[in-house]
């Protein structure tokens, strides 16, 4: 059978593609995971440890088949570095086929597989892979790969503190910028389409992967109407708490069927839950994750909103979608940054929140404030004070990210300064 040769588009700088080629450094197989549409096949096709792989796609039916009736023959016929697009559909007897390849040859690098991290929970094949798999996540493209600028912002804070913000001019935003961004989100093909045609690509993306994805490489046995009536709502509550009882009681589900439909959510690369914080880890356990929708275009389009509608002044979705634009833009960096920092929000008994607390795995924290205004008032320093004052010298800095074009200083560690300043 011939394989397909990799041929290197010129394509928009990935940064996450040297996290890659590290992991392939490393290990004997990486996993790239990541939604549909994110530019997984477009960054792995970039990659220069690459180019003399073969390429195999199961979107192909021929390749799938020969995947599901021998794969030990495929694998071992085809030459290293192999990569295996959509490698989740051939099934359990892949990954043993290439664990049986990778534990006769350990050569590093030897498999690339793109798709769902979903696949790899099955308990046997973790237990089995593991010691051999990097994983490494894509997302939608941010504001950085889009205008070529390496988001470098909490490498910097980690290394000299939150000062280094007084060293950077951020981009001139204001609100219709902002709501403009918001709208457009981060899909490499959406990025380039004026908003009529966006809106027609968010919505033939939600129908694809909620519906033909979701039940075919997920398993979901679930209607479309359910998934995306359930989506409609996580988009409603983008960067607030999830609390699965008050979401089934407005889904009209049960608390069990809406858990396992977020979690499908999830896997399919629509939403994401991010943690709650804590300087205890049993109470970090007990707290209530965020929601967030991995991308505010799609968010926008499923609320039946627009730039100009996003605009103005009485929206009441401006703030979290501006929040969830913040925090998916960290996320973002987060993925290709030295000191890969997790992420969380933090919420005391009292009420008392921080948006984002990024934390580095020495325990030192960056937290945020995110405000979509562009008015800053000292009282939106409060908790970040409380927050600095509980964890002592563990705490880097605090900002306050908002809509508008100033970057000033609070104290020592506590600044305020636009939201482009992500991406200055």
């Amino acid at each position: 059978m011939q394989f397909e040769r990799f041929v290197a588009p010129v394509v928009v700088e990935r940064f996450v593609a040297p996290v890659v080629g590290r992991r392939m450094a490393t290990f004997r197989v990486v996993v790239l995971a990541g939604a549909r549409q994110v530019g997984k096949t477009t960054l792995l096709r970039s990659l220069p440890e690459l180019k003399d792989g073969t390429f195999l796609s199961f979107d192909r039916p021929d390749l799938l088949e020969r995947a599901r009736d021998s794969a030990i023959d495929l694998v071992e016929s085809a030459a290293p570095p192999v990569v295996i697009d959509e490698y989740q559909r051939a099934g359990d007897e892949l990954l043993l086929a290439i664990k049986y390849v990778v534990d006769r040859d350990p050569r590093r690098g030897r498999f690339v597989l793109a798709g769902s991290t979903q696949f790899l929970t099955n308990r046997l094949l973790s237990e089995t892979l593991a010691g051999r798999i990097g994983i490494v996540e894509a997302l939608p493209v941010s504001m950085g790969e889009v205008i070529g600028h390496r988001e470098t912002l909490l490498d910097a804070i980690f290394e000299s503190g939150v000062g280094v913000l007084g060293d950077r001019v951020p981009e001139q935003l204001g609100r219709a910028r902002l709501s403009a961004l918001i709208a457009r989100g981060g899909y490499p093909e959406a990025v380039l389409l004026d908003d009529d045609a966006r809106r027609d690509f968010f919505d033939a993306y939600v129908d694809t992967v909620v519906g033909r994805e979701a039940l075919a490489d997920v398993g979901a046995a679930r209607t479309r109407t359910d998934l995306r009536h359930l989506l409609r709502l996580c988009a409603a509550r983008t960067a607030q708490e999830h609390h699965p009882t008050t979401l089934s009681a407005d889904a009209l589900m049960s608390r069990q069927a809406v858990t396992g439909l977020v979690e499908v959510l999830a896997t399919l690369g629509l939403v994401r839950l991010i943690p709650a914080w804590s300087t205890n880890a049993t109470n970090r356990a007990k707290k209530a994750p965020k929601i967030f929708m991995l991308d505010t275009g799609v968010a926008t389009a499923l609320l039946g909103q627009s730039p100009a509608s996003l605009v103005q002044p009485d929206q009441a979705m401006f703030g979290p979608l501006t929040e969830t634009y913040v925090a998916n833009e960290i996320q973002k960096a987060a993925s290709w940054s030295r000191v890969r920092p997790r992420l969380s929000h933090f919420r005391d008994r009292e009420g008392r929140k921080v948006d984002l607390i990024a934390e580095a795995d020495d325990g030192r924290i960056v937290a945020i404030e995110v405000k979509s205004s562009t008015a800053i008032a000292p009282r939106a320093f409060e908790n970040l004070r409380y927050l600095r004052s509980r964890v002592g010298e563990r705490f880097v800095g605090g900002l306050v990210l908002h809509g508008g074009n100033e970057t000033w200083r609070a104290d020592d560690s506590l600044w305020a300064a636009p939201i482009s300043v992500l991406w200055s």
